[in-house]
């Protein structure tokens, strides 16, 4: 063989060699950067999960609040439908009372 053969073999070795390690590093620093990946994906599922919780316990706050809220305002309508029959009911004696002082009053001028 000659050296040029020779050569030119061993360069074709060498490139070989070095695309596979090349190659080897690169699928090396791909599986490295998946698991960095999904160590990340990781931290915001927890991430997540722990928002999730805090807003479910602040929803269910929120709704105790509001049944709360509905209570006295239920309350509130009953009072105030209440004091409009009292009133109405007062209205109604005032008005009595006043047609019983006109009646009164026409009967001594008569």
């Amino acid at each position: 063989m000659e050296i040029a053969t020779i050569i030119s073999i061993i360069a074709v070795c060498l490139t070989a060699i070095a695309f596979l390690v090349t190659q080897g590093r690169r699928g090396g620093q791909m599986e490295a950067d998946i698991k960095n990946i999904m160590s990340i994906i990781s931290r915001i599922e927890k991430k997540q999960d722990e928002f999730e919780r805090r807003f479910e316990r602040q929803q269910d706050a929120t709704d105790k609040k509001i049944s709360v809220i509905d209570k006295k305002v239920d309350e509130a309508d009953k009072n105030a439908t209440k004091a409009l029959e009292s009133a109405k009911s007062a209205h109604h004696r005032i008005d009595e009372i006043k047609t019983a002082g006109k009646t009164a009053k026409e009967k001594n001028y008569e």
